[in-house]
């Protein structure tokens, strides 16, 4: 049996190994790429003869070369099954009419309680030379439990970088820790519309989101036709460590603005659901310390806001139709001078014997 620990295996190593794990379904199926990159650099490979039996009951193993036999039904358990082996397992079929061969997985992730180390349960019998990946259910644990750690750090961290959040206890900071999730958007995504309530509660990881306002204006149609039509104002945008949506959850009013990604953006998210299960004082710490999102704005502003928008675009227009009818006039002129210049003939002459 070999095997080599994370100190010696190098991080090319490390991700030629998760490459390989990601071919195998009953690895994709249970864990996460953030768990794959992690065990990478645990997993080790065993080598055995034929006639050897393997248990499966202290960690999942993946046969790389060779074959082997189940010891009994089921010989695999996924995260998450309630594993019966009395109900589950088929009286009328024979384990050991079933070949495990190259890609197949027998095992478990999760600690079976009372069952001893040398059970057959999960267990099988080498019917070759077999060469085998194992993730042990030690490892795995001690992964997880890493992984989790973590996860609440960083959701910890961003709620008490957000300005409105930074006084708050600890305590109901962890609260909210323990209902938030990950999301990630591409640009261009509609988070929130103008005039409806948010569905949750959003604090900026990464990227940055735009604050859009509706405005109705009268614009003018060739032949003198004017229309109204509905404009967006870019009011302001939401950054990093900036938040949105709790007061308009809390209190049940509708957003005064469109909330749009303007770059791919990662949120830690809290659904209006379990923001509104808190406990009464947390909900009252949310109202006294959150602020509407861009909600004190009056009609003036934005209508101010719309005029310096569409000023800043015809400057735009007018600089690119200057820039281009520039080069135009360039090449107009340098083409017209081409017939002043002289042309020469270039005659060779060849050696007269």
């Amino acid at each position: 049996m070999e095997k080599k620990s994370s100190i010696e295996r190098t991080y090319a190593e490390r991700q030629a190994v998760c490459r390989l794990l990601k071919i195998f379904p009953d690895i994709v199926l249970q864990l996460s790429d953030e768990e794959l990159k992690s065990i990478s650099s645990t997993v080790s490979l065993e080598i055995w003869e034929k006639g050897f039996v393997v248990f499966g009951n202290q960690g999942l193993h993946v046969i790389l070369k060779g074959s082997a036999r189940p010891q009994s039904l089921p010989y695999k358990k996924m995260l998450d099954d309630s594993l019966d082996f009395e109900s589950t397992a088929d009286p009328e079929m024979d384990p050991s009419q079933i070949l495990l061969s190259v890609g197949s997985c027998f095992g478990t992730l999760e600690p079976i309680p009372n069952l001893d180390v040398s059970s057959s349960v999960l267990s099988v019998i080498t019917e070759s030379y077999c060469q085998m990946l194992k993730i042990s259910v030690r490892e795995y644990r001690r992964i997880k439990e890493e992984i989790i750690l973590h996860d609440k750090i960083r959701k910890k961290e961003l709620i008490q970088s957000c300005p409105f959040y930074a006084q708050w206890p600890k305590l109901s900071t962890n609260k909210l820790v323990a209902i938030m999730e990950w999301r990630k958007y591409p640009a261009g995504y509609v988070l929130v519309k103008e005039g409806e309530i948010s569905s949750f509660a959003g604090y900026i990881m990464s990227g940055e989101c735009h604050i859009l306002r509706s405005i109705e204006v009268i614009v003018k149609r060739p032949l003198g036709k004017t229309v109204n039509e509905t404009k967006h104002v870019i009011m302001g945008k939401l950054e990093k460590n900036e938040s949105f949506g709790e007061i308009s959850i809390i209190q049940q009013e509708p957003f005064t603005c469109t909330v749009v990604t303007g770059t791919d953006v990662e949120l830690g998210v809290i659904s209006d659901s379990a923001l509104l299960e808190l406990d009464e004082v947390n909900q009252m710490l949310l109202q006294q310390t959150a602020e509407l999102t861009f909600g004190k704005l009056n009609q003036e502003e934005i209508n101010q806001k719309y005029i310096h928008q569409e000023k800043q675009r015809e400057w735009l227009k007018f600089k690119v139709n200057a820039h281009f009818l520039f080069w135009v006039y360039i090449q107009v002129y340098f083409l017209s001078r081409i017939r002043y210049f002289p042309t020469y003939t270039v005659y060779r002459f060849s050696n007269c014997g």
